[in-house]
C-alpha cells in the first residue's frame, strides 16, 4: 500500500472507514531510520492511571519552585524536580496538575536538539496551558545540550533517539539520559506519551528518509480510537494546518519503540515538515498536543 499520501475521503463515515484499513495495514519501516545529517477516551479503564501509578507520581523528588505564570498557577498546581541532578546532563521536569484528578499525559520535546518547533512547542505549553483535569509532564528539551548548540546529537555523545532504554552507568551521555527519561516514564506510568519531532523531508520523499507531516505510533491498541478521531478531524480541516498521515512502527531504539514495547506505554511521535516557517510548524505541534488534552478530557475545548 502507498502511504505517502492518505487520499481523501468524500465524508467522514467513508474517511473514518478508510483510516481503519490504513491504520491496520501502514507500514513503514524504512522510512524510520536516522535522517541522513548533510541534508481510550477519557473515562474508561485506559484512560485513568492506576493507584499505583498515583501513588508513585506522589514520590517524586521534592519540587523546586515555578516560574511560570501566576495566572496558571493560580488555577492549577504547576511545581518541578531535576533529574540527573548535578550532572552535566541535569534537566527539569515540569508537572502540572489540576484541581480535579483524572488522566496522566507526559510530553517530550527536543529529543532531538535541531528540531526546534518540538521543544518550544512544549516550552510554550508549560506558559499556556490550563488543565481542568488529570496531571500533565513535560520535559523538554530532553536533549538540552543538542538544542544550546542547534544540533541533532547530544554534544559529545551519539543520537538520543537511538539509545534508549539506556544505561545510567554509561560513558556515552545520551544513555544516561535515555536511562533517566526511561525511568520517569516507568515510574509515573502516564496514560499516553507524547514526543515532539520535525523531519527535514516530507514522507514518502529523500529516498524513504523523509517523516515529515505524520504521527508515529508502535502499538494502536490503547489509542486506536484517538488516532482515528485525529485523522477525521485532520480531514476535516479542524486539526493542524497540514494533512498529517500515520507510520508505524517507532525504529528500535527510540524512545517510542521501547515505551511502547517494554513499559506497555503509549507513545505518538509528532513529525512536522521543517519546510514550513517556524511559527507555521509550533503551531501544528500545539494543535495535535491539544487534540490529545481535550480527547482525554483534561482542557476546556
Amino acid at each position: 500500500m502507498d502511504i505517502n499520501h492518505i487520499p481523501r475521503a468524500p465524508s467522514g463515515l467513508s474517511r473514518r472507514i478508510l483510516a481503519c484499513v490504513l491504520t491496520a495495514a501502514v507500514f513503514c519501516t524504512g522510512c524510520l531510520a536516522a535522517e541522513p545529517q548533510a541534508a481510550q477516551p477519557a473515562g474508561s479503564s485506559e484512560g485513568i492511571s492506576s493507584v499505583e501509578s498515583k501513588n508513585a507520581r506522589e514520590q517524586e523528588p521534592e519540587a523546586v519552585s515555578s516560574s511560570l505564570d501566576p495566572e496558571i498557577s493560580a488555577v492549577q498546581t504547576v511545581r518541578s524536580y531535576p533529574i540527573l541532578e548535578g550532572t552535566e546532563e541535569e534537566n527539569t521536569v515540569v508537572v502540572i496538575e489540576a484541581p480535579q484528578d483524572g488522566p496522566c499525559i507526559f510530553i517530550v520535546g527536543g529529543i532531538h536538539g535541531d528540531e526546534t518547533a518540538g521543544w518550544k512547542a512544549a516550552e510554550r505549553l508549560k506558559e499556556e496551558v490550563r488543565l481542568t483535569r488529570g496531571t500533565l509532564y513535560i520535559l523538554s528539551p530532553a536533549n538540552r545540550s543538542g538544542a544550546e548548540a542547534d544540533q541533532r546529537y547530544v554534544v559529545n555523545s551519539g543520537d538520543l533517539n537511538r539509545a534508549f532504554p539506556g544505561d545510567p552507568k554509561s560513558s556515552e551521555a545520551a544513555s544516561r539520559i535515555a536511562a533517566a527519561m526511561y525511568r520517569e516514564i516507568e515510574r509515573i506510568q502516564p496514560d499516553l506519551v507524547l514526543d515532539l519531532h520535525e523531519s527535514k523531508y516530507l514522507l514518502g520523499t529523500n529516498q524513504g528518509y523523509g517523516l515529515g507531516n505524520t504521527l508515529i505510533y508502535t502499538d494502536d491498541s490503547k489509542i486506536s480510537d484517538l488516532l482515528l478521531d485525529f485523522l477525521i478531524a485532520n480531514e476535516e480541516d479542524n486539526v493542524c494546518s497540514e494533512e498529517f498521515a500515520l507510520t508505524t512502527p517507532g525504529i528500535a531504539g527510540s524512545f517510542n519503540r521501547v515505551v511502547t514495547d517494554q513499559l506497555e506505554i503509549p507513545v505518538i511521535t509528532t513529525e512536522t515538515w521543517r519546510g514550513y516557517e517556524l511559527p507555521h510548524r509550533i503551531g501544528d505541534q500545539m494543535d495535535i498536543v491539544s487534540f490529545c488534552l481535550r480527547y482525554y478530557q483534561m482542557i476546556d475545548g
